[in-house]
C-alpha cells in the first residue's frame, strides 16, 4: 500500500526495492526498513532524533519500565480492530519500533491479522525498528506526507509524536481510529524535581483534530524507582528536558543513583465521523 513520495503511484515491491509504474525506485535497506523521505521532505537539518537519544529509549524501553503503557495501547487497539478483516494500521513517528513492534505481535497472537506500518523520519530508528519485528513495514517519511492512500488506515497510533490534522484526516477512513499517548499530569515529577526549583504539571486535552471526535482518556500510572545512573540518564534524554535543562541541573541529575518518580500517561482516543472536505 506503499506510495511513490514523488508521483504518489502505487509502489511494487520486487527484487529487494520498491517501484511504481513511472520507474521511481527505492532500494529496501540491509536491515528492511525503505527510504521515502525526499530531500526537500524535512526542515534543513532535522533529521529525526540523534542516535544518543535512540539508543538511551532503546535502552529505557527494554528495561520495561513503560511496558504498562505498550500493553494498554494494545488492548485498546484489539477492542477497535477485533472482527476486522487485514484492517490497516498505521504508527507515525514510531521511533525504534517498541510499541510498533509489540502491537503487531500482540494483534497477531489475537487472531487480528492486521497490515502494519510504522513511519520516522530518524533512519536509525528504523534499522532498530525493522530487526525488532520483521512482520511490520517500515518506512523513513513525514508525517506531513504520509505515504499511504487516502482512506486506507483503520487504526493510527501517535505515541509522544507531533500530529498532522490534514493528514490524519486523509489517510484515516470515516470510522477509523486514533490512538494517542501523551504525559500525564504527574507523569515524571520525581525527574522533574531534581531538575527545576519550581516543576509544574502536564496539561492534557485533546488535539483539536477536525472530522474526528474524542472516545475516551483513560489515565494510567505506576510509580516507579530506578537504582541506576544509566536508567535516569537514558530516561532523561527521552524527555523534552534534556534540550533545556542547565548544566548545574544536568551535572545534579548525573549525581543521583536512586530516583523515584510516578510514570503517567493520558491514552486519548478518537474516532473519525466524517472528512474535512465533507464538514465545509
Amino acid at each position: 500500500m506503499l506510495l511513490c513520495p514523488v508521483c504518489g503511484n502505487q509502489l511494487e515491491q520486487k527484487d529487494g526495492s520498491y517501484r511504481c509504474i513511472k520507474g521511481h525506485c527505492f532500494d529496501i535497506s540491509s536491515t528492511g526498513y525503505v527510504n521515502l523521505l525526499l530531500s526537500g521532505g524535512k526542515a534543513s537539518g532535522v533529521h529525526g532524533d540523534s542516535k544518543e537519544m535512540i539508543r538511551a529509549r532503546q535502552d529505557f524501553l527494554s528495561k520495561g519500565y513503560y511496558s504498562f503503557l505498550s500493553e494498554e495501547v494494545n488492548r485498546i487497539a484489539l477492542g477497535f480492530l477485533k472482527g476486522s478483516p487485514a484492517p490497516v494500521v498505521a504508527d507515525v513517528g514510531c521511533g525504534e519500533g517498541y510499541y510498533t513492534g509489540s502491537l503487531c505481535t500482540f494483534l497477531r497472537d489475537h487472531r487480528v491479522e492486521a497490515q502494519v506500518y510504522g513511519f520516522d523520519i530518524a533512519k536509525y530508528a528504523l534499522q532498530l525498528a525493522a530487526k525488532r519485528c520483521r512482520q511490520v513495514t517500515y518506512a523513513v517519511a513525514s508525517l506531513s506526507k504520509i505515504p499511504l492512500p487516502s482512506h486506507s488506515v483503520d487504526l493510527l497510533v501517535d505515541i509522544f509524536a507531533p500530529y498532522s490534522n490534514t493528514e490524519f484526516n486523509r489517510v484515516v477512513r470515516t470510522g477509523g481510529h486514533i490512538i494517542t499517548a501523551v504525559p500525564a499530569e504527574q507523569h515524571l515529577f520525581g525527574l522533574k524535581k531534581t531538575l527545576y526549583e519550581s516543576p509544574y504539571e502536564n496539561v492534557v486535552k485533546p488535539y483539536d483534530l477536525e472530522g474526528f471526535e474524542p472516545v475516551e482518556i483513560r489515565r494510567i500510572r505506576r510509580d516507579a524507582q530506578l537504582n541506576s545512573q544509566d536508567d535516569i540518564f537514558n530516561l532523561f534524554m527521552m524527555t523534552p528536558y534534556y534540550w533545556k535543562t542547565s548544566r548545574e541541573a544536568v551535572e545534579r541529575l548525573k549525581r543521583l543513583d536512586k530516583l523515584d518518580t510516578a510514570m503517567e500517561f493520558a491514552i486519548i482516543t478518537y474516532q473519525k465521523v466524517h472528512d474535512r472536505t465533507e464538514a465545509k
